[in-house]
Order: structure tokens, then C-alpha cells, then sequence
């Protein structure tokens, strides 16, 4: 048969493999790229990675041995600064691993180094699995999987050819790539064959316990929800459109009652009551009211982390699945007024604030599933009792410009700013007074500018800056309330507006992180308020139709299947394909056990291990500098172990052997030693007595009294007329390896 491609057009065995290893680092930059979403990582090493590729691997030279100790020292340097900046995590390992690879591409010597560098790739693949388990995420391991398979299988043809002298720059005929194809399918479809059995029956608990922190992403101050809001500085701005949460509605007859154009439900995560110079936070547990309760609440048992004084019944029911907690205690986004909640599937720590309607779950790290029933407040009528007090606020610590201008405003629209002369019912009108006005007289922008020194960040913003993004308009109409005597509080969360129609639930993103206020219009009577611009608040959270947006729909459809389907599948989602008889025939219990050693072995087995794996390390060097430098000495060592072997074997067969038969074997090894041997035709005592020339003195006179008490043995008489016993032979073994140490040590100099 003849090639299809010229002879002149086909690749070489070398230019095959570099061009394998060449997409390998590119999959593993990728994979890790789009799993961290880290643009930093993807400019620093992908642009170093392609400047050491031009440099050394495409032109075929390596650069100066001086500079690669110095790359790899400035490599170490940085690593060791980064994981003492943020700690040994998976982004740490990643930025090592790139900045080393793009090393190593600068030392491509030997085939072994070419080796390396698919290794380096495929540690960072690993680690973008362990930084995020999204759609994307999925199908780059996927690629990527069989990008370093290609590479793996090209590098071994090229080192087995470069060991064995062949020309590396010859062309690949096109039936040997024909059937290195075949291998390679072969490969692909046993790895996938053998990862599905694992992926179906292997416990998903041991992974979760075995990584810890190292398994899936979590939400961070700079890109979504944040428990603590600093004005002038980034916390809730972010553009991200990550998915953090799915939430489907239903209500108490259990029907989806989710649609495109219904109002946004403001999903509360952190209660913040403190502020001082532009910082918000939640106020310490001595100042709250209300009891902060936790335990452990069992699968679909429900709490109730909101004590309402109105009695009121749930109408609506919120299932929230949040795809990756962040590790420690994570809030359980709940809307106001969370009256019933309760976890799905897996049981969980909870701690709940029965005064703010807080909830918190203590979480590893991973996708937390539970359900909240609610009661809209929008349409109910506000009761206000004519005898009713309003709880005094302290005003003390509000600037005087905050108080000036939310005064103006109430005067200016005939409510009276003073608490003590206004009317308890004016109070939910004086909110939506001043919500109303920051909504028409203020702009919205993401820009942040330095607050200027000695002035208060809120004041600032209304009296001169007048534009700012979600927490200065919450910041601004809390304090304003404050001012003019009425309760508030600023609220962080997510704002849930975006509607699947094929999945029939809303995705709540990183960029629908907000924030707004709640505020006491009557006692114990909170409303949620938000005073950003609406037009800009639709904008960023409520997009309009589009192809762009149709297109991004079917790819979340697709993910969510991803997600509920291959992320999500745990033992509880085995049993429920394989039956009640699915087991994990053994496997979580071991692997706990093996863990708990891990975890609680201490030092012994920390020092054990590493000692283990010195030896192994220094056996496996040394077996194969044998193999690939002298090969005969492997038929060597073997011979020596046979030997070896082969004398633990007559030993072992000695010791069950009587003490006479014992010392006679010891004597023989003895003399052979020596180098004596008898023969077997010629009695002990007359060839002793003829080599005794040949022999240490030492041992010649041990060898005579141990045949003469073997001789005894035989015919039971001594010259004193006692039987020998065991102990006889015993101390006379030892007496003769104790004359061979001696001869040993008097004829050491001589040789």
C-alpha cells in the first residue's frame, strides 16, 4: 500500500512529538485558565510560555545552563512568596507549575526533559479540575485528556527511538500513524470505559473528605456576595457572569410559578447594623437582639429562623441549590420574611438568628441544597397601632451632612424630619421619600474614586460625588433614615431576576450580588427598600432578550444538566439509579480509615512514610540507571539475588534441621569460606587435620573441637564420658562464627 503524503510532507518522529507536546501546554494553560477565570494567570504564564517556546523548542536550541539555575531559583523565590501570601491552595500550585514550565521549556536536552514538560501540563489540567467543576471546566478536561494521551504516545516512540540510535528526524510512514491512531482510540475508550465504572460506584463522600479545601470554587469578597461593605474600596462590584445559585419557585400547592416578567426577589445573605468611616459590618453578638441559635438539622426538617409577631402562612417556596459554597460557615440566601427552612438530602450544622432572619451553614466546600418558604410583604397592608412607640434610634455618630440633607428633603416635601413631632405612619412615607430621591437626583456608575481624607464616604457621596454603584445608594439611604429617627439596616445578597424558560428556574450570578436596606416602618415591621436608579438597576440585572442572550440560555440549560447530573451525582443519587442493593462494596469505610490515619497519625507515620519513600525512590534510581547504562548488570544482580535467595532458603532449611546436622552445615560453609571446600567423599576429621596448614589457626582449632564434638554426638561418649546436648551445638556454632570474624579481621591488612 502506498502513503497517501508525500514522503517529503511527512512528519518526523521528532516534529510529531514536539508538535503533541506543543498543544499539551496549551490544554493545560487553557484547562486552568477557564476553570479560575484568572486573566493574570493566562497573561503572565501563556505569554511566557509562548516567548520560551519561540525562543528554545520552534529554533531548536536550549538556553545556557547559568540561566535555567537562575530561572528555576527565581521560580522557587516566587513560590515560596505566593504561598506565604495566600497559603499552599490550588492557585499557589498552579502559578508554581506554570512559571516552571516555561523553565523548562528553555532546557529541552534530552528526551527525558520533553517528558517533564507533559508532566507540568498535566498538573496544571488537575488543577483547574480541583479550581472549578463548570460546564466549560468539563469539556477542556475532556480535550485536554486526549491531547496528553497523543503527546504521551508520541514522547514514548520518540525516547524508545532515541535509546535505541535510531534517526529521530526520519518521516512517519502513514500506516505506522494509521495504527498508532488505533492504539490511541483504544486507549481513549478503555480510560473512558474504566473512569465511568469508577465515576458510578466510586463513594463521592471519600473525595470530598480527602481534599478538603482543595475541591471546587467558592465565593470571594471581589467577585460576589460579601458580609462586610467598605465604600471606596471593591466588594460587591462585579460583571462576572458566573452562576452561582439555581432557585426554582413553586407555590404551597407545589406548582413553578417562575415567569420572565416577575418581580425581583431580593435574596438576603448578611445583615450589617455597624458603620463607622464608610464601613458597614454586622453588628457583635453583645449588641444584637434576638437569640443566635444553631444545631444540626436533619434532611427536610424544618427551622424557623424568622419568629414573625404577625403570624403569618408561606405562600411561596424557594428551592435554592447553591453550586459551590465557600468553605467554613456560608449564609443560606433566604428572602424576607424566611418563616420555614430546611436542608435537602444531606443533613447540616445551621446557625440562625431569630431576630434578623439570618441563616448560616457550616460547609467544607461545595454544593448546598435546601428549601425556604417565605411570605411576600409587598402586598400586605402595614399595621400600625395608634399607641405604638417607635424605637429610638441613636443619631449621635451621623455626620451633620447626612442629617442637613435628608432634612431638606423631608421639609421640602412637608414631612416633618423631626421623630419626636412626626407621626408613626409618616414613616413608611418619609422612606420612600427619600429612597425616591436618590433614585432621581443620583447616578449610577461601577467607577470607584478615592474617598478625600477627613470626610465621612457616605456624606461625600451626597453632597458632592452624587454618583456611585449599589453600596453608597444603601449606605446613603440607611444613614439618611437613621438621621430622621427611623430604624435601618444595610443588606447584602444576590438579586434574583433571571428567568431560564427550559430549566424553568432563575440563575442567580456573581454580577447579581447587591445591596439595599430594610428599614423599621412601623415596630417590628421591616420593608425592604433599594434606592438605585432603576433604569440602571434593570440594566445590570434585568438584560433585555436577545440572540446573545437566547444562545446563553441553551449553554446554561446544557450546564445545569451538567451540573445536577454529573457534579451532583453523590450516593444518594447512586442508590436512587442502582436500587437499594448498590454498594460501595467497602470502599468509603477504608478510605475513611485510611484518611483518619493520614489525618491523626502524627509524626511516627509522617517520618515513616517519608522514609518509605526515600527507599523506593533510591531503589527505583538505581534499577534504572542498571537498565539504561548496564544492562548487564541487571543478569548480575539478579544472579546475586538467586544466590541470595538461594542460601535464606538453606538456612531456613537448617533451622529445622537437628543441632549435629546444623553444626556440620556450619562447618562446610565455613571451610568454603575459607576457601577449602570438602569434598564429599573424604571424612571431616582427616581432611581438617590435612588442611590445617591451609587454615587461621583460630579456626582450625574451633573446627577441630566442633568435629570432635560432633563425633561425640555420633557415638555418644565424650572423652569425659558426658552426651552432648543442644545447648552444645548452639555455643559451638557461635564459637565458629566468631574464629571466622577473627580470621576475618587478622588477614584484613594483608589484603
Amino acid at each position: 500500500m502506498t502513503n497517501r503524503i508525500p514522503r517529503s510532507k511527512q512528519p518526523t518522529i521528532r516534529a510529531a512529538m514536539r508538535r503533541a507536546v506543543a498543544m499539551s501546554v496549551v490544554c493545560g494553560i487553557a484547562t486552568y485558565g477557564i476553570a479560575s477565570g484568572s486573566g493574570a494567570f493566562i497573561s503572565l504564564v501563556g505569554v511566557g510560555v509562548v516567548v520560551a517556546w519561540l525562543l528554545c523548542p520552534a529554533s531548536g536550541r536550549v538556553a545556557p545552563r547559568r540561566a535555567i539555575n537562575a530561572g528555576l531559583l527565581g521560580v522557587v523565590g516566587l513560590g515560596v512568596l505566593q504561598a506565604m501570601r495566600m497559603g499552599f491552595t490550588v492557585d499557589t500550585f498552579a502559578f508554581f507549575i506554570g512559571l516552571l514550565l516555561v523553565v523548562k521549556l528553555l532546557d529541552l536536552r534530552r528526551p527525558s526533559d520533553w517528558g517533564q514538560t507533559i508532566t507540568l501540563s498535566t498538573a496544571l489540567v488537575v488543577a483547574g479540575v480541583l479550581t472549578s467543576n463548570t460546564l466549560l471546566t468539563g469539556l477542556a478536561l475532556l480535550i485536554s485528556t486526549v491531547v496528553l494521551l497523543r503527546a504521551v504516545l508520541r514522547y514514548q516512540i520518540y525516547a524508545a527511538a532515541d535509546r535505541g540510535g535510531h534517526d529521530t528526524e526520519r518521516p512517519v510512514s502513514w500506516a505506522h500513524r494509521r495504527a498508532l491512531n488505533r492504539i490511541q482510540r483504544g486507549i481513549a475508550v478503555s480510560v473512558f470505559v474504566i473512569g465511568s465504572v469508577v465515576f458510578l460506584f466510586l463513594p463521592r463522600e471519600l473525595g470530598t473528605e480527602a481534599f478538603g479545601q482543595w475541591g471546587g470554587a467558592s465565593m470571594g469578597q471581589s467577585t460576589g456576595f460579601s458580609d462586610e461593605v467598605t465604600l471606596g474600596q471593591p466588594g460587591l462590584v462585579s460583571e462576572s457572569p458566573t452562576p452561582v445559585m439555581d432557585i426554582a419557585v413553586v407555590d404551597r400547592a407545589g406548582n413553578n410559578i417562575g415567569s420572565l416578567d416577575s418581580p425581583p426577589v431580593y435574596l438576603r445573605g448578611a445583615v450589617l447594623e455597624d458603620y463607622a468611616e464608610g464601613r458597614w459590618k454586622p453588628a457583635p453578638p453583645s449588641a444584637r437582639r434576638g437569640q443566635v441559635l444553631a444545631d444540626f438539622v436533619s434532611p427536610e426538617m424544618p427551622i424557623r429562623p424568622w419568629i414573625s409577631p404577625h403570624r403569618l402562612l408561606w405562600d411561596t417556596e424557594l428551592r435554592v441549590t447553591i453550586r459551590s459554597a465557600r468553605p467554613g460557615m456560608t449564609p443560606l440566601f433566604t428572602a424576607w420574611e424566611p418563616l420555614e427552612l430546611a436542608p435537602v438530602r444531606v443533613g447540616r450544622f445551621i446557625a440562625f438568628h431569630t431576630g434578623l432572619g439570618t441563616v448560616q451553614a457550616d460547609q467544607a466546600r461545595g454544593r448546598i441544597e435546601y428549601r425556604v418558604r417565605i411570605a411576600d410583604t409587598t402586598l400586605r397592608p402595614v399595621p400600625i397601632d395608634p399607641g405604638a412607640v417607635r424605637r429610638t434610634v441613636e443619631r449621635s455618630s451621623i455626620p451633620a451632612g447626612v442629617s442637613d440633607y435628608a432634612g431638606a428633603i423631608l421639609t421640602d416635601l412637608s414631612i416633618d424630619p423631626d421623630p419626636a413631632n412626626r407621626p408613626i405612619r409618616e414613616d413608611i412615607i418619609a422612606v420612600r421619600s427619600l429612597t425616591n430621591h436618590l433614585k432621581n437626583a443620583f447616578t449610577y456608575t461601577l467607577e470607584d474614586q478615592p474617598i478625600p481624607p477627613g470626610r465621612d464616604a457616605t456624606e461625600w457621596f451626597l453632597n458632592d460625588r452624587k454618583t456611585g454603584h449599589c453600596e453608597y445608594f444603601a449606605s446613603a439611604l440607611a444613614m439618611m433614615c437613621r438621621s430622621v429617627g427611623i430604624n435601618s439596616r444595610v443588606v447584602t445578597g444576590y438579586v434574583m431576576t433571571d428567568y431560564n424558560e427550559v430549566t424553568r428556574q432563575y440563575i442567580v450570578r456573581e454580577s447579581s450580588a447587591h445591596a439595599w436596606i430594610e428599614a423599621e416602618v412601623a415596630p417590628a415591621v421591616w420593608m425592604t427598600f433599594d434606592a438605585t436608579p432603576s433604569a440602571e438597576f434593570h440594566a445590570i440585572h434585568q438584560p433585555e432578550p436577545s440572540f446573545t442572550r437566547s444562545v446563553m440560555n441553551i449553554f446554561e440549560t446544557i450546564e445545569y444538566a451538567w451540573v445536577t447530573g454529573v457534579v451532583a451525582y453523590d450516593s444518594e443519587t447512586r442508590a436512587g439509579v442502582f436500587g437499594p442493593l448498590s454498594s460501595d462494596f467497602g470502599l468509603l469505610q477504608a478510605g475513611g480509615r485510611m484518611i483518619n490515619r493520614l489525618r491523626f497519625g502524627g509524626s511516627s507515620l509522617m517520618t515513616r512514610a517519608i522514609g518509605t519513600g526515600i527507599v523506593v525512590f533510591c531503589l527505583s534510581m538505581l534499577g534504572g540507571l542498571i537498565v539504561r547504562h548496564r544492562r548487564e548488570w541487571l543478569v548480575v544482580l539478579l544472579a546475586s539475588w538467586r544466590a541470595w535467595l538461594a542460601g535464606i532458603a538453606e538456612r531456613i532449611r537448617l533451622t529445622r534441621r537437628p543441632p549435629p546436622e546444623r553444626l556440620r552445615g556450619a562447618m562446610l560453609r565455613a571451610l568454603h569460606r575459607a576457601g577449602v571446600p570438602k569434598p564429599a567423599h573424604e571424612p571431616m576429621r582427616s581432611f581438617i587435620d590435612d588442611a590445617s596448614g591451609a587454615l587461621p589457626a583460630p579456626l582450625a582449632t574451633t573446627l577441630r573441637s566442633s568435629c570432635d564434638l560432633l563425633y561425640a554426638a555420633r557415638f555418644r561418649a565424650l572423652s569425659t564420658g558426658r552426651v552432648p546436648g543442644s545447648g552444645d551445638f548452639h555455643e559451638a556454632i557461635r564459637a565458629l562464627g566468631a574464629s571466622e570474624k577473627t580470621a576475618r579481621r587478622a588477614t584484613a591488612p594483608s589484603e
